[in-house]
């Protein structure tokens, strides 16, 4: 007797709406249905597909899944109001590998989540579920490609990771930890119900006082003095 498939209700204000970019037809039909399979997730119709074109109008989405390719997420080929500068749609990037300049390439152009296809579609699921919850989030194999290259920016003889937390306030340790976490200084100042403003001078104290010269730099420290890193398990 073949299992029967449980009903998922997307009628609900939980639901993620998420819209697919650049992507081949196979491909995007094959995680269309990866995430139409999950209860708090829904892929919407790809961007002039005659079901938008319909309706006039074009959903905004929660997350885009979008093709990195040629060094690029093909931005200018999204509805102007995905990617106006003031309220973004969050952005999670695949590829089949990412090399260090290509993750931070990424990053700077403000995606907010990267993986690769070998990563299997399941955590690509995960991938999204994250962003679209406003954090950010990079696969370990992604975390793998970056460290080695972030390690080459740390001040010569920065050896004494754990020794230097002493400098901070138990404020700035927190936030160098929700840091290390993933998340944007807009999450932190959310998770500790302070001004993101507030966060960013955080930020900035505890920069000066471990002799670092951005947020890149201080995930790497993070992860010398032991902070979990985002894809370890929350206790």
């Amino acid at each position: 007797m073949l299992p029967v498939r449980k009903e998922i209700d997307k009628n609900n204000s939980f639901v993620k709406h998420i819209a697919i970019h650049g992507m081949d037809a196979l491909s995007s039909a094959g995680l269309r249905a990866a995430i139409d399979d999950e209860s708090d997730l829904q892929a919407l119709a790809p961007v002039g597909s005659p079901e938008n074109q319909s309706t006039g109008r074009t959903a905004r989405p929660d997350v885009v899944v979008a093709e990195w390719v040629g060094g690029s997420v093909k931005f200018d080929l999204l509805p102007p109001s995905w990617v106006d500068s003031q309220d973004p749609v969050p952005v999670v990037a695949l590829t089949d590998g990412w090399s260090p300049d290509d993750a931070l390439g990424a990053l700077r152009s403000g995606v907010r989540g990267l993986a690769r296809r070998a990563d299997g579609v399941s955590m690509l699921v995960q991938v999204i579920r994250f962003v679209a919850c406003g954090q950010s989030f990079f696969t370990p194999s992604v975390i793998d490609s970056l460290i080695g290259r972030l390690l080459e920016r740390l001040p010569v003889g920065d050896v004494c990771a754990m020794g230097k937390l002493s400098r901070l306030t138990a404020r700035e340790v927190e936030v160098l930890g929700l840091l290390a976490r993933g998340q944007t200084p807009a999450a932190v100042a959310a998770l500790l119900s302070i001004s993101e403003s507030t966060v960013k001078s955080h930020i900035s104290h505890l920069l000066d006082k471990l002799d670092l010269q951005d947020r890149a730099q201080a995930v790497v420290f993070a992860f010398q003095a032991g902070f979990p890193s985002a894809d370890s398990p929350r206790s």
